[in-house]
């Protein structure tokens, strides 16, 4: 599968499941299936998503990525 396509079925797939309201952890679960079955052994897709709570200022975090992220916080 050409990489536009499996950045469109990863959009699809958030876009669908942000939705659901469901915890951040299942959904990268649910979509990194889907990515899995979508490509080859030489594709893969870096991928970061973070969720505020504008009112209390949490924020979930899933780093689907080959290295570690960095985390700020201003002061």
């Amino acid at each position: 599968m050409p990489a536009a396509l499996l950045v469109s079925t990863l959009d699809a797939s958030l876009r669908s499941y942000l939705d659901f309201h469901i915890p951040l952890s299942e959904m990268a679960v649910k979509m990194n299936t889907i990515i899995y079955k979508s490509s080859t052994a030489d594709k893969f897709i870096t991928f970061l998503i973070a969720v505020l709570n504008p009112e209390n200022g949490d924020i979930d975090i899933i780093n689907a990525r080959t290295q570690s992220g960095t985390y700020t916080k201003k002061k």
